[in-house]
């Protein structure tokens, strides 16, 4: 019984690490490149655009490969995955900040109601597999 409980709480945050990862990262990213009109009023740099994009494919691997590791119930991945939640979300809030001019909007309350979650899992997830 203890191992279905574990298995469920650790595989339960990485398939929503995995669908955040794709949902928002490269959803968020293909969804801004697709928009003429806000591509066209963003008034920043290029090389911020630049970095911004490198920092997004990097997050979004970085949370693939964690997920998958989480998913194996590794005991040494569950803090790196909390972490990468929560840089996850300070970037998105960070990113909104910087092209809309506002810090909080739909998307950014969606990523951090889920990034709450996320962590919910995977801390309910870290204390049954230090009980077993």
């Amino acid at each position: 019984m203890k191992t279905k409980r574990k298995c469920m709480f650790l595989c339960i945050a990485s398939g929503l690490m995995f669908a955040l990862g794709i949902v928002r990262g490269i959803g968020g990213f293909i969804d801004l490149m697709d928009d003429k009109y806000f591509i066209a009023a963003i008034n920043t740099n290029e090389l911020i655009i630049v970095a911004t994009v490198l920092v997004s494919i990097f997050l979004t691997a970085a949370i693939f490969i964690t997920s998958i590791k989480v998913f194996e119930q590794n005991k040494k991945y569950t803090i790196s995955a909390i972490a990468l939640v929560v840089l996850f979300a300070i970037y998105n809030l960070a990113n909104g900040y910087i092209f809309l001019g506002k810090l909080m909007d739909d998307g950014n309350l969606i990523n951090i109601a889920a990034s709450v979650i996320i962590i919910s899992f995977l801390m309910l997830g870290n204390n049954t597999l230090k009980k077993t």
